[in-house]
């Protein structure tokens, strides 16, 4: 998924952000650009594509001054730095198991590499309540999980490959 790809579905999906997150803007805010963070540092870490300056200027801007200042951030940092923390440990791992070439491991792979989705339902807890998750949870994961388990390891297959490619030409003397 391109980077403008990326951008347009998280704006696109503004509206279904305010809904499950009652209107609160700061939280939908801090989603969208924590969700786009995690996406650059997947394709820099994946080295699929090319990520433009611009767009790794744009998140490193975010992270070091934008975020910090977004009060649902200040207010709810503790839990929502756990919850990071705790995604990205185990998106590492997923990255760990889709390099392998264990059947199982890619299937748990396909599970953990969205747990930073906690983020969108642990913050409509906090706007609303348990109940209130409990309630949107379903719409969130609908909305997070619409690749199914065939479509990722497709996916993969090709991240993978375009990855390969990039790296062999890279080795290559100019």
């Amino acid at each position: 998924m391109s980077q403008e790809d990326v951008a347009a579905r998280l704006t696109r999906y503004v509206p279904l952000f305010s809904k499950w997150l009652k209107g609160d803007v700061a939280a939908v805010s801090m989603c969208l650009e924590l969700f786009r963070t995690l996406h650059v540092w997947d394709d820099l870490i994946d080295k699929d594509k090319d990520v433009p300056d611009e767009e790794i200027h744009g998140v490193f801007w975010s992270v070091l001054f934008m975020l910090p200042q977004n009060p649902f951030y200040q207010k709810h940092f503790n839990t929502v730095n756990a919850l990071m923390m705790n995604a990205v440990i185990n998106w590492k791992t997923a990255n760990q198991f889709e390099r392998g070439t264990d059947e199982h491991e890619k299937t748990i792979a396909f599970i953990l590499r969205g747990s930073y989705l906690d983020l969108l339902t642990m913050s409509a807890a906090l706007i609303g309540g348990p109940q209130w998750a409990e309630e949107v949870g379903p719409e969130i994961r609908h909305w997070a999980h619409e690749e199914t388990y065939a479509e990722y390891l497709a996916n993969l297959a090709k991240e993978t490959a375009a990855r390969d490619e990039r790296l062999a030409r890279k080795e290559q003397p100019e």
